[in-house]
């Protein structure tokens, strides 16, 4: 199984990826903004199709190299695969959904949700200066991605203003068992 968790920047998605780690055996958390790190700074004479500077998710090996390595984890033997991910572009979260469910992997996405204020307190708190580099990107996105998430194509929607991320971590593996109680 894949559980897909997304959310705007700042909203838990990582600290609540880290809780269902620890709570579901043969899980593993696999992060791909480590290889859009990668890829974007591989030098320029290096053509990716898709680049830009704005978002690393336009670079089709970014997208392609994400579905590949978690198709491996599982192939390895990982029962759960638990990716934290911000998916604000409806194409590319159904790209790799689909990638997932055609080489017959269940996935389940969670879109954890906040309002404007709550996501911007998180990412203060964090310590990410609204007028640093990292924060004139991180919070027009996160502001953006508060709006668009609410949208029902991102659903299935956990509301984490006033929750825990352990709560949240709770909400998430019912909810999963649940579904599996019902088949």
């Amino acid at each position: 199984m894949i559980i897909l968790i997304n959310g705007s920047f700042g909203v838990g998605k990582t600290t609540v990826a880290r809780l269902l780690v620890k709570r579901i055996p043969n899980s593993m958390l696999f992060d791909p903004e480590i290889i859009g790190f990668v890829l974007r700074r591989l030098p320029k004479f290096i053509p990716l199709k898709g680049r830009t500077f704005e978002d690393f998710q336009d670079i089709v090996l970014w997208r392609q190299l994400t579905i590949l390595t978690a198709l491996s984890l599982d192939k390895i033997g990982f029962k759960t695969i638990i990716i934290p991910m911000t998916f604000s572009n409806l194409d590319y979260l159904n790209q790799i959904r689909s990638a997932f469910v055609d080489n017959g992997i269940a996935v389940r996405h969670f879109c954890l949700t906040a309002s404007v204020e709550v996501v911007r307190d998180r990412l203060m708190r964090r310590g990410v200066n609204a007028s640093s580099a990292a924060g004139k990107w991180v919070y027009p996105r996160a502001e953006y991605c508060c709006e668009i998430h609410a949208k029902p194509e991102f659903r299935e929607h956990i509301v984490t203003d006033e929750n825990l991320p352990s709560d949240v971590a709770d909400d998430i593996i019912d909810r999963i068992r649940a579904l599996a109680n019902e088949s």
